[in-house]
C-alpha cells in the first residue's frame, strides 16, 4: 500500500515554520564566523602649490612654496619636488626626497635655484604613504617664465690706493670708484650711472663699460659713512642691474696757524693777533687764551671764522713773556689744532717833567717843586728821587723823596746861599714802566 505522502494544510504550515526557522539559525549561526572588514585610510589628497615671482631673468631663483598641504593616506609619507625645464621630454628630481618637514600640517618650500635656461618651467609636488600597497599623489603644476635677458650682478668697490692695506680716505681726499657686471650671458656693455649719499664730487657721473668694468674719480665732501651707488641700464642681452658700496669717510686735520703784530710790544700797548685754518673748508669759532709769564687783555675770547681766518685785539697788561693760545674745536669735517704765538711785553718808557713855582726866589725862601710822570695808558706809581745836580747856590728839600699819585709828587724846596741851582727829579720806575728823570734850573738872590 502506498501511504500519501502529501500534508494536509495544516502540516504544510508547520513543515513551512519548521523551514523558515532553520534557514534562520543558519544564516545567524554563519554571521557569527564572518570577519569583520578592517578599517580603510581616506585617500590621499594632493597638496597646492605656488611659486614666487612667477618670471625672473636667467640666472635668477624663485621660491616654491605649499599653499595647502596633501591630506589622506597613511604615515610615514616622502615628499619629492620635480622639475621640468624648457623643451624637457619629463619632470626630474629637484632636489631629494625628504620626510621631515612631509606631512600634513607641513607646508614644504624650496628654492628653484639660479634657472638659466630661458623659457617656461614646471614644477610639482610628488607625496607617496606608507599604505600597502603605496599610494602617489602629485600636486597641479606651477609655472614659471625665465625670460631671456641675463641677470647682472653689479659689484661696486671704491679704494684711495691699490693697496690693499691702505687707510679710509679723509673728506676732500679723491678715491676711485670700480663697477664690475658680471653676467652669465655675453659680457655686458653700456653706460653705468653714478651717485653718492651724502652728495660728493664726481669727476664725472657715467662711464662706459670696457670688458665688464669701468671707474671714476669721487671726492667725499662730507665724513662719515658715503654710500655711493653705481646703475647698470643693461644691453640687448643683460638685464639691468645696480650696486652699492659703503664708503667710511674719515675728518680731516686741521692746522692752525698763529701771527701776533707786533710780536714785542710795551706795556699797555695794543696788539692783534691772527689764527688761519687749513683743513677741509673749516668752518666754526677759535677760541683765544693765555699761559706764561705775564698777562694781556682780551677784547673777546672768540672769533668766527671767515675764509678760513680771523683775528682778535688786545692789550698788554703786564710785562713777561706771554704765550697766545689759539684753539680750533674743529667741526663735522675736520679734526681740533691749537698753536701758540709768543708776544714779548716790556715795561713802558717814561717821562719826568719838573717843574717849580716860582723858579726864582729868595733866600730863606721857600718853593714847591713837582715831579710829573707819564707813560702809556695807566699811571706810573712808585717813588721819585729829588737831588741837586750842579750849581753854585744852595738849597735843602722838605724830603729827599715823594711817592707818586695819578703820576705826580711835590716837595718844598728853600733857598740857602744864593746862585744858579740845577735840581733833579729821578723816578725809579715800576713793575710796568721804566725809570726817567727830569731837571730844571732854579735862580736864588
Amino acid at each position: 500500500m502506498i501511504r500519501d505522502l502529501r500534508l494536509n494544510p495544516l502540516g504544510r504550515h508547520v513543515l513551512s515554520l519548521f523551514v523558515l526557522l532553520t534557514l534562520v539559525l543558519s544564516g545567524l549561526s554563519f554571521l557569527q564566523f564572518v570577519p569583520a572588514a578592517s578599517a580603510q585610510s581616506p585617500a590621499l589628497a594632493p597638496p597646492t602649490i605656488t611659486i614666487s615671482p612667477t618670471t625672473i631673468g636667467r640666472g635668477e631663483s624663485a621660491l616654491l612654496s605649499t599653499v595647502t598641504s596633501f591630506s589622506g593616506g597613511t604615515s610615514p609619507y616622502t615628499c619629492q619636488w620635480l622639475q621640468m625645464g624648457p623643451k624637457a621630454v619629463g619632470y626630474s628630481a629637484l632636489g631629494g626626497p625628504f620626510g621631515l618637514d612631509c606631512n600634513p600640517s607641513s607646508k614644504p618650500s624650496l628654492s628653484t635655484g639660479d634657472l638659466t635656461k630661458s623659457g617656461t618651467w614646471e614644477f610639482e609636488l610628488q607625496v607617496t604613504d606608507s599604505s600597502s600597497p603605496r599610494m602617489t599623489v602629485v600636486s597641479a603644476p606651477t609655472t614659471l617664465t625665465v625670460g631671456k635677458l641675463s641677470v647682472v650682478t653689479l659689484t661696486v668697490s671704491c679704494a684711495s690706493s691699490v693697496l690693499a692695506s691702505a687707510p679710509p680716505p679723509v673728506v676732500g681726499s679723491s678715491v676711485t670708484c670700480t663697477a664690475k657686471a658680471h653676467s652669465l650671458g655675453p659680457t655686458p656693455m653700456g653706460a653705468v650711472d653714478w651717485s653718492s649719499s651724502p652728495t660728493g664730487m664726481f669727476k664725472r657721473t657715467t662711464c662706459d663699460l670696457l670688458k665688464g668694468a669701468c671707474g671714476v674719480r669721487f671726492t667725499p665732501t662730507t665724513a662719515g659713512p658715503t654710500v655711493i651707488s653705481a646703475s647698470y641700464s643693461g644691453d640687448a642681452f643683460n638685464s639691468p642691474s645696480a650696486g652699492t658700496f659703503t664708503l667710511p669717510v674719515g675728518m680731516r686735520a686741521s692746522v692752525i696757524t698763529v701771527s701776533c703784530s707786533p710780536a714785542k710790544v710795551q706795556f699797555s700797548a695794543t696788539v692783534t693777533c691772527k689764527a688761519k685754518v687749513t683743513g677741509y673748508q673749516p668752518t666754526g669759532d677759535v677760541a683765544w687764551s693765555q699761559a706764561g709769564i705775564g698777562s694781556v687783555s682780551f677784547t673777546v675770547t672768540t672769533c668766527p671764522l671767515t675764509a678760513g681766518a680771523c683775528s682778535i685785539t688786545m692789550t698788554a697788561s703786564s710785562p713777561g713773556t706771554v704765550g697766545i693760545v689759539a684753539t680750533y674745536p674743529g667741526d663735522s669735517n675736520n679734526l681740533a689744532s691749537s698753536r701758540t704765538a709768543t708776544l714779548t711785553v716790556g715795561r713802558a718808557s717814561t717821562h719826568t717833567d719838573v717843574s717849580c713855582v716860582p723858579s726864582t726866589f729868595g733866600v730863606g725862601d721857600s718853593i714847591a717843586c713837582t715831579a710829573t710822570v707819564s707813560g702809556g695808558s695807566h699811571s706810573p706809581t712808585g717813588t721819585v728821587t729829588w737831588s741837586k745836580v750842579s750849581g753854585s747856590g744852595k738849597l735843602t728839600f722838605s724830603s729827599n723823596t715823594c711817592t707818586l699819585s695819578l703820576g705826580t709828587c711835590s716837595v718844598t724846596v728853600t733857598g740857602s746861599v744864593t746862585g744858579i741851582v740845577k735840581i733833579e727829579a729821578s723816578y725809579s720806575g715800576d713793575s710796568n714802566y721804566l725809570g726817567s728823570s727830569g731837571r730844571v734850573d732854579l735862580t736864588i738872590v
